[in-house]
Protein backbone atom coordinates (compact mmCIF):
# COMPACT_ATOMS: atom_id res chain seq x y z
CA UNK A 1 0.00 0.00 0.00
CA UNK A 2 1.04 3.52 -0.80
CA UNK A 3 0.78 6.98 0.89
CA UNK A 4 -2.07 7.26 -1.65
CA UNK A 5 -4.04 4.54 -1.30
CA UNK A 6 -3.18 4.75 2.60
CA UNK A 7 -4.84 8.12 2.57
CA UNK A 8 -7.78 7.00 0.87
CA UNK A 9 -8.58 4.14 3.20
CA UNK A 10 -7.63 6.71 5.79
CA UNK A 11 -10.65 9.12 4.56
CA UNK A 12 -13.15 5.95 4.46
CA UNK A 13 -12.50 5.32 7.46
CA UNK A 14 -12.93 8.91 9.14
CA UNK A 15 -16.29 9.30 6.99
CA UNK A 16 -17.67 5.95 8.39
CA UNK A 17 -16.87 7.41 11.72
CA UNK A 18 -18.84 10.48 10.94
CA UNK A 19 -21.55 8.66 9.79
CA UNK A 20 -21.63 6.84 13.22
CA UNK A 21 -21.29 9.71 14.85
CA UNK A 22 -24.24 11.57 12.88
CA UNK A 23 -26.49 8.85 13.49
CA UNK A 24 -26.20 8.58 17.29
CA UNK A 25 -27.00 12.09 17.79
CA UNK A 26 -29.88 11.79 15.32
CA UNK A 27 -31.43 9.20 17.86
CA UNK A 28 -34.11 10.44 19.89
CA UNK A 29 -35.14 10.63 23.36
CA UNK A 30 -38.61 9.00 22.42
CA UNK A 31 -36.78 5.79 23.13
CA UNK A 32 -37.61 5.55 26.59
CA UNK A 33 -35.28 2.64 27.24
CA UNK A 34 -32.34 4.00 25.83
CA UNK A 35 -29.49 5.34 28.14
CA UNK A 36 -28.95 8.70 26.49
CA UNK A 37 -26.00 9.61 28.58
CA UNK A 38 -24.17 6.35 27.34
CA UNK A 39 -24.99 7.23 23.70
CA UNK A 40 -23.36 10.34 24.22
CA UNK A 41 -20.53 9.27 25.53
CA UNK A 42 -20.26 6.92 22.83
CA UNK A 43 -20.43 9.62 20.44
CA UNK A 44 -17.68 11.62 21.94
CA UNK A 45 -15.30 8.07 22.23
CA UNK A 46 -15.78 7.73 18.09
CA UNK A 47 -15.48 11.31 18.01
CA UNK A 48 -11.67 10.71 19.40
CA UNK A 49 -10.90 7.76 17.53
CA UNK A 50 -11.91 9.75 14.18
CA UNK A 51 -9.48 12.73 15.34
CA UNK A 52 -6.93 9.90 16.12
CA UNK A 53 -6.63 8.53 12.63
CA UNK A 54 -5.40 12.24 11.58
CA UNK A 55 -3.00 12.59 14.73
CA UNK A 56 -1.33 9.89 16.03
CA UNK A 57 -3.08 6.46 14.87
CA UNK A 58 0.44 4.82 14.71
CA UNK A 59 3.79 4.92 17.58
CA UNK A 60 6.86 4.83 15.28
CA UNK A 61 10.58 4.63 17.05
CA UNK A 62 13.44 5.88 16.08
CA UNK A 63 16.73 3.58 16.77
CA UNK A 64 19.83 3.66 16.41
CA UNK A 65 23.19 3.87 18.03
CA UNK A 66 24.43 6.70 19.60
CA UNK A 67 24.93 9.90 16.90
CA UNK A 68 23.61 7.50 14.10
CA UNK A 69 21.42 10.08 12.90
CA UNK A 70 18.14 9.86 14.56
CA UNK A 71 17.57 13.53 15.85
CA UNK A 72 18.68 14.67 12.17
CA UNK A 73 15.98 12.29 10.75
CA UNK A 74 13.02 12.86 13.67
CA UNK A 75 14.02 16.99 13.44
CA UNK A 76 13.14 16.17 8.99
CA UNK A 77 10.19 14.39 9.80
CA UNK A 78 8.40 16.63 12.27
CA UNK A 79 8.51 19.69 9.79
CA UNK A 80 12.03 20.55 9.89
CA UNK A 81 11.86 22.27 13.29
CA UNK A 82 14.51 21.83 16.17
CA UNK A 83 12.44 19.81 18.24
CA UNK A 84 14.84 16.65 19.20
CA UNK A 85 18.40 18.10 20.20
CA UNK A 86 21.17 17.18 17.51
CA UNK A 87 24.62 16.21 19.34
CA UNK A 88 28.45 17.52 18.36
CA UNK A 89 29.93 14.44 17.24
CA UNK A 90 31.77 13.94 20.64
CA UNK A 91 28.57 13.87 24.10
CA UNK A 92 25.32 12.08 23.73
CA UNK A 93 22.73 14.66 23.30
CA UNK A 94 19.28 13.29 24.30
CA UNK A 95 18.57 11.73 27.43
CA UNK A 96 15.50 11.66 27.73
CA UNK A 97 13.23 10.06 24.80
CA UNK A 98 11.53 12.79 22.88
CA UNK A 99 7.56 11.89 20.99
CA UNK A 100 6.60 14.21 18.44
CA UNK A 101 2.88 13.85 17.28
CA UNK A 102 0.80 16.13 14.09
CA UNK A 103 -2.75 17.99 15.39
CA UNK A 104 -4.78 19.12 13.57
CA UNK A 105 -6.04 22.14 15.35
CA UNK A 106 -2.73 25.53 15.63
CA UNK A 107 -4.27 26.01 18.77
CA UNK A 108 -3.23 22.81 20.35
CA UNK A 109 0.26 23.02 19.36
CA UNK A 110 3.13 23.04 22.50
CA UNK A 111 5.49 20.96 24.52
CA UNK A 112 4.91 19.06 27.58
CA UNK A 113 7.76 17.90 30.03
CA UNK A 114 6.98 14.95 32.08
CA UNK A 115 9.61 14.58 34.95
CA UNK A 116 10.85 11.13 36.60
CA UNK A 117 8.92 9.85 39.59
CA UNK A 118 10.65 9.36 42.81
CA UNK A 119 10.79 5.21 41.66
CA UNK A 120 12.27 6.45 38.33
CA UNK A 121 15.04 7.95 40.03
CA UNK A 122 15.59 5.16 42.55
CA UNK A 123 15.98 3.00 39.33
CA UNK A 124 18.18 4.76 37.47
CA UNK A 125 20.22 4.85 40.75
CA UNK A 126 20.16 1.22 40.96
CA UNK A 127 21.80 0.86 37.75
CA UNK A 128 24.26 3.12 38.79
CA UNK A 129 25.74 0.91 41.26
CA UNK A 130 23.30 3.07 44.51
CA UNK A 131 20.39 0.18 45.32
CA UNK A 132 19.56 1.54 48.74
CA UNK A 133 19.24 5.65 48.15
CA UNK A 134 16.25 6.89 49.77
CA UNK A 135 15.27 9.74 47.81
CA UNK A 136 12.85 11.24 50.57
CA UNK A 137 15.59 10.88 53.30
CA UNK A 138 18.08 14.33 53.28
CA UNK A 139 20.62 12.14 55.77
CA UNK A 140 20.69 9.13 53.38
CA UNK A 141 21.25 11.17 50.39
CA UNK A 142 23.86 13.25 52.29
CA UNK A 143 25.31 9.36 53.02
CA UNK A 144 25.29 8.46 49.59
CA UNK A 145 26.43 11.53 48.29
CA UNK A 146 29.60 11.47 50.44
CA UNK A 147 30.15 7.84 49.24
CA UNK A 148 30.07 9.18 45.42
CA UNK A 149 32.88 11.81 46.13
CA UNK A 150 34.93 9.69 47.67
CA UNK A 151 34.71 6.98 44.88
CA UNK A 152 34.66 10.03 42.53
CA UNK A 153 38.12 11.53 43.63
CA UNK A 154 39.14 7.77 43.22
CA UNK A 155 38.38 7.95 39.79
CA UNK A 156 39.86 11.24 39.13
CA UNK A 157 43.27 10.17 40.30
CA UNK A 158 43.15 7.15 38.38
CA UNK A 159 40.23 6.52 36.53
CA UNK A 160 41.25 3.33 35.24
CA UNK A 161 40.96 1.68 38.42
CA UNK A 162 37.30 2.29 38.83
CA UNK A 163 35.01 1.53 35.66
CA UNK A 164 35.81 -0.85 32.66
CA UNK A 165 33.35 0.89 30.42
CA UNK A 166 32.73 4.17 29.43
CA UNK A 167 29.15 3.81 29.93
CA UNK A 168 29.61 2.54 33.58
CA UNK A 169 31.22 5.89 33.83
CA UNK A 170 28.61 7.74 32.21
CA UNK A 171 25.64 5.93 34.57
CA UNK A 172 28.41 7.37 37.30
CA UNK A 173 28.34 11.01 36.13
CA UNK A 174 24.24 10.72 36.22
CA UNK A 175 23.91 9.22 39.59
CA UNK A 176 25.97 12.25 40.76
CA UNK A 177 23.73 14.90 39.21
CA UNK A 178 20.81 13.23 40.82
CA UNK A 179 22.53 13.14 44.46
CA UNK A 180 23.82 16.36 44.07
CA UNK A 181 20.72 18.39 42.61
CA UNK A 182 17.61 16.15 43.95
CA UNK A 183 16.98 18.45 47.29
CA UNK A 184 18.27 21.82 45.15
CA UNK A 185 14.55 23.75 45.22
CA UNK A 186 15.03 24.29 41.09
CA UNK A 187 14.90 21.07 40.42
CA UNK A 188 12.61 19.78 42.97
CA UNK A 189 9.93 22.46 41.92
CA UNK A 190 10.26 20.86 38.47
CA UNK A 191 9.56 17.30 40.26
CA UNK A 192 6.88 18.39 42.20
CA UNK A 193 4.99 20.13 39.18
CA UNK A 194 5.34 16.52 37.47
CA UNK A 195 4.50 17.80 34.39
CA UNK A 196 4.27 21.55 32.87
CA UNK A 197 4.51 23.19 29.22
CA UNK A 198 7.35 24.78 27.81
CA UNK A 199 8.07 26.71 24.43
CA UNK A 200 9.68 24.66 21.45
CA UNK A 201 13.12 26.81 21.91
CA UNK A 202 13.43 26.07 25.53
CA UNK A 203 13.39 22.19 24.81
CA UNK A 204 17.20 22.16 24.42
CA UNK A 205 17.20 23.42 27.77
CA UNK A 206 15.58 19.80 29.59
CA UNK A 207 16.44 17.45 26.97
CA UNK A 208 20.33 18.21 26.17
CA UNK A 209 23.54 17.20 28.13
CA UNK A 210 25.48 20.50 29.36
CA UNK A 211 27.69 21.35 26.71
CA UNK A 212 31.59 20.48 27.58
CA UNK A 213 29.84 17.85 29.58
CA UNK A 214 32.73 15.54 29.70
CA UNK A 215 35.98 17.67 30.25
CA UNK A 216 33.95 20.07 32.98
CA UNK A 217 32.18 17.02 34.77
CA UNK A 218 36.13 15.32 34.82
CA UNK A 219 37.14 18.13 36.50
CA UNK A 220 35.23 19.28 38.66
CA UNK A 221 32.13 16.55 38.97
CA UNK A 222 28.55 17.68 39.57
CA UNK A 223 29.21 21.00 41.79
CA UNK A 224 30.57 22.11 38.41
CA UNK A 225 27.04 22.54 36.94
CA UNK A 226 24.34 24.67 37.54
CA UNK A 227 20.87 22.90 38.80
CA UNK A 228 19.57 24.04 35.22
CA UNK A 229 22.27 22.47 33.54
CA UNK A 230 21.37 19.27 35.70
CA UNK A 231 17.57 19.20 35.21
CA UNK A 232 17.94 17.42 32.04
CA UNK A 233 18.75 13.84 34.34
CA UNK A 234 15.47 14.37 36.21
CA UNK A 235 13.21 14.65 32.68
CA UNK A 236 11.17 11.50 31.89
CA UNK A 237 9.92 12.19 28.31
CA UNK A 238 9.52 15.80 26.17
CA UNK A 239 6.21 15.33 24.00
CA UNK A 240 5.48 17.79 21.60
CA UNK A 241 2.74 18.38 19.39
CA UNK A 242 3.07 20.14 15.93
CA UNK A 243 1.64 20.53 12.58
CA UNK A 244 3.89 18.45 10.13
CA UNK A 245 2.36 17.45 6.23
CA UNK A 246 4.98 14.59 6.64
CA UNK A 247 3.14 13.01 10.06
CA UNK A 248 -0.36 14.00 8.49
CA UNK A 249 0.22 12.24 5.71
CA UNK A 250 0.64 8.86 7.71
CA UNK A 251 -1.13 9.60 10.80
CA UNK A 252 1.55 8.53 13.01
CA UNK A 253 3.62 10.16 16.05
CA UNK A 254 7.66 9.78 16.41
CA UNK A 255 9.66 8.72 19.28
CA UNK A 256 13.50 10.09 18.86
CA UNK A 257 15.03 7.47 21.71
CA UNK A 258 18.24 7.68 23.70
CA UNK A 259 20.85 6.36 21.45
CA UNK A 260 21.12 2.08 21.87
CA UNK A 261 24.27 1.08 23.59
CA UNK A 262 25.09 4.44 25.09
CA UNK A 263 24.85 2.98 28.24
CA UNK A 264 22.92 0.70 29.89
CA UNK A 265 20.04 3.03 31.16
CA UNK A 266 19.81 4.49 27.83
CA UNK A 267 19.36 1.20 26.18
CA UNK A 268 16.59 -0.13 28.68
CA UNK A 269 14.83 3.51 28.09
CA UNK A 270 15.27 2.65 24.47
CA UNK A 271 14.13 -0.60 24.59
CA UNK A 272 11.04 0.14 26.92
CA UNK A 273 9.82 2.44 23.67
CA UNK A 274 9.35 -0.24 21.60
CA UNK A 275 6.74 -2.49 23.81
CA UNK A 276 4.00 -0.41 22.48
CA UNK A 277 5.34 0.59 18.94
CA UNK A 278 3.50 0.16 15.74
CA UNK A 279 6.57 0.20 13.84
CA UNK A 280 10.54 0.70 14.46
CA UNK A 281 12.53 2.85 11.74
CA UNK A 282 15.90 1.57 12.34
CA UNK A 283 18.92 3.91 10.88
CA UNK A 284 21.51 1.60 10.17
CA UNK A 285 25.22 2.98 9.26
CA UNK A 286 24.05 6.94 9.64
CA UNK A 287 28.08 6.86 10.38
CA UNK A 288 29.02 6.46 7.02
Amino acid sequence: MNITQYNERRDELSALLLEVITCLEEIDSKYKNLDMSSLKEASQDIAAIRKKVYEDYYKIVLVAQFQGGKSTSFNAITGGSYISPMGNGSIKCSAAPVLAKSVVNESEQGVTVYMRSTKDLAELLSVSGYCDVDLTSTENVDINKAAWQEKFDIWRQNPATIFEKDDERDMFFVAGFILEFYNHPLVQGYLQKERFDISCEDIVKFAKFPNGYLVKYSEGGPSAFSAEEAVYAFVKLIDARVQSQYMAQIGASFVDAPGLLANTYDTRVTTDELVDASAVWYLLGAKA
